[in-house]
């Protein structure tokens, strides 16, 4: 069983990047040299799942967005701004050390929590992300993701509402965070398998260090394989 804490904010001065290896230079080269510089410059914030040595295993990258209006699907443009506030995934990427331990899955687990939490403070009609490659657009649409043009099949942009993660995360088999989260003391309950699915080839134990109840919640299950080393 392997080892790893639940997603937390990166630190530069102690988390270990220099052996992140996802298959994609580009995400593993973003990760080494501009995620530090974009949280210091508040353009988007990278969340990480490391070791309890500290070596970072998956990423994701996060940062608000707007929508043009003309150009959204009718779904997101329905009674909304112009234009749409939305969350951006920018970036997602897993070691493909860690591959096929669900750590993918559980990073998306919480953005949709942190879009949720978004959401009640602040509106946030989306969470998007863009697609590397066709494989990568096929396991966003698993996850309940919509193409913004169904008729483009090499599109690779896609989106989800904030009034559709519920049924995603039930999807998953995550309890579904209600309303805005509120500090908690330290929480080390274990990522715990759903005992309905099958069991994977290898198994990630998580502990956590503080995380509001909504992010507890969301994290308590860790239930899909995840095979790929990036999205």
């Amino acid at each position: 069983m392997t080892d790893l804490r639940r997603p937390e904010p990166l630190d530069p001065s102690r988390h270990d990047r220099g052996g992140f290896d996802s298959g994609e230079l580009a995400l593993d080269d973003w990760l080494r040299r501009y995620a530090g510089q974009n949280r210091r410059g508040d353009t988007a914030a990278t969340w990480v799942i490391a070791t309890p040595e500290d070596r970072v295993v998956a990423y994701a990258s996060l940062a608000m967005t707007a929508i043009d209006r003309s150009a959204a699907p009718d779904l997101v443009a329905k009674r909304a701004p112009d234009p749409v506030p939305a969350l951006l995934l920018g970036r997602l990427a897993v070691d493909r050390r860690s591959s096929g331990l669900g750590v993918g899955t559980a990073l998306v687990a919480h953005v949709l929590a942190t879009a949720v939490e978004l959401n009640a403070k602040a509106a946030c009609r989306a969470i998007v992300v863009d697609a590397l490659h066709e494989r990568a657009r096929a396991w966003w649409e698993r996850l309940g993701f919509h193409p913004f043009d169904p008729d483009e099949p090499t599109g690779t942009e896609l989106y989800l509402l904030t009034s559709e993660i519920e049924a995603t995360l039930e999807a998953l088999g995550h309890e579904v965070p209600r309303g805005a989260a509120r500090p908690t003391p330290r929480d080390d309950r274990p990522f715990a398998r759903d005992p309905a699915s099958p069991p994977p080839q290898r198994s990630v134990r998580l502990t956590v260090t503080v995380r509001p109840p909504a992010l507890t919640a969301i994290a308590r299950t860790l239930r899909r394989s995840d095979d790929s080393r990036l999205r």
